[in-house]
C-alpha cells in the first residue's frame, strides 16, 4: 500500500510544473504540459484554450484553462454560499420566476399548508462548483414556503447530499431530512416538490398520501403518436390526478422541464387504499 501512494505521489508531482506554466499564461492560445503516465513514459501534451461560451456551472468571467476532469486554474470556484446567492439572486430577476410566481398566485387552497418538502432534488455542490439549475430548484422550495407562509425551514432530501451539500444546505436555511423520513413525512398539509427525483415518487403518493401541493414530472408524450403514452402516470396516477386534484400549468425552463403543478381540490379522505 505504501509502493502505491509513493507513485501516486510521484505521478501527481509531475504535474505540478506544467500546472504552474498554464497559471502563467505561457502562450496565449494554449500551453505544452508534460504528464507521466502509468507506464511511466513521459507525455507531452499541448492544451489548447477553450473558446465555447460558458457552461451551466462555469464560473462567470475570465478565461479558463481545464485538464481532464473541468480542472479550473485561473478562475477559481466562489465560495458555495456566495455562488447559491448569485444564482438565486439571477433567477429571482428573470422572466421565468415573474412567470412562477403568476402561476402560484392564481392557486386557491381550501386547506392549510404547513410545511414544504423537496424530494431528489439532487446534489448542490459538484466539482467543487455549484450547480446552477439546482439552485434554482432549490429556491422554489423555499418561494412556496415564502408563499404560503409556511412558518417552518423548507426540508429537503437526497441520499447522496455530501458534506458541502450540507453544509451549504445548513448555511442557506434548509433542513435535511434523513431516508426515509421525508417520505413518511408526506402528508395532507405538506407540499412536495420532486423535480426529476429518481424514485417511483407517484406510487409512494399515491398508496400513502395526498399533499396538498405537488411540483413534479409531467406526463412524457410519444413524439411518434397522436395519443399520450402515459409513460410517467400509470393509470392509477391518472384516475388520483383527475379525482382529487387541480391541474395548473407550471412556466417551461430548462431548469424545470416537463413540470406540472397539482392542487388537492379538497381535504384528503380519512383512509387512502393503494
Amino acid at each position: 500500500m505504501g509502493a502505491i501512494f509513493q507513485e501516486i505521489q510521484n505521478i501527481y508531482g509531475t504535474r505540478i510544473p506544467a500546472l504552474k506554466r498554464f497559471q502563467n499564461g505561457e502562450r496565449n492560445n494554449g500551453a505544452n504540459g508534460t504528464f507521466k503516465g502509468i507506464n511511466d513514459i513521459d507525455y507531452e501534451v499541448f492544451v489548447k484554450l477553450p473558446i465555447s461560451g460558458r457552461r451551466e456551472n462555469e464560473h462567470i468571467g475570465g478565461a479558463t484553462w481545464r485538464i481532464g476532469e473541468e480542472l479550473d486554474l485561473t478562475n477559481p470556484p466562489m465560495p458555495s454560499e456566495e455562488a447559491f446567492n448569485i444564482y438565486k439572486a439571477q433567477w429571482k430577476t428573470s422572466e421565468h420566476f415573474e412567470k412562477v410566481q403568476e402561476a402560484l398566485a392564481s392557486v386557491e387552497i381550501p386547506f392549510t399548508v404547513n410545511k414544504v418538502i423537496g424530494i431528489g432534488l439532487g446534489a448542490l455542490v459538484l466539482r467543487p462548483r455549484v450547480f446552477e439549475r439546482c439552485v434554482y430548484q432549490y429556491t422554489l422550495v423555499s418561494i412556496i414556503r415564502q408563499n404560503f407562509s409556511i412558518s417552518s425551514n423548507p426540508f429537503v432530501q437526497h441520499p447522496m447530499y455530501t458534506h458541502r451539500d450540507r453544509y451549504l444546505l445548513d448555511a442557506t436555511k434548509f433542513t435535511v431530512l434523513e431516508s426515509p423520513s421525508a417520505l413518511l413525512d408526506l402528508d395532507g398539509p405538506t407540499g412536495l416538490l420532486g423535480i426529476h427525483a429518481g424514485l417511483p415518487l407517484k406510487g409512494i403518493v399515491i398508496d400513502t398520501c395526498r399533499p396538498g401541493i405537488i411540483i413534479w414530472d409531467g406526463e412524457v408524450f410519444n413524439a411518434n403518436s397522436h395519443f399520450r403514452s402515459y409513460l410517467s402516470y400509470s393509470p392509477r396516477a391518472r384516475k388520483m390526478i383527475e379525482d382529487e386534484y387541480h391541474e395548473v400549468a407550471f412556466p417551461s425552463h430548462e431548469s424545470f422541464n416537463n413540470q406540472v403543478m397539482l392542487i388537492r381540490k379538497s381535504d384528503p379522505p380519512a383512509s387512502i387504499h393503494g
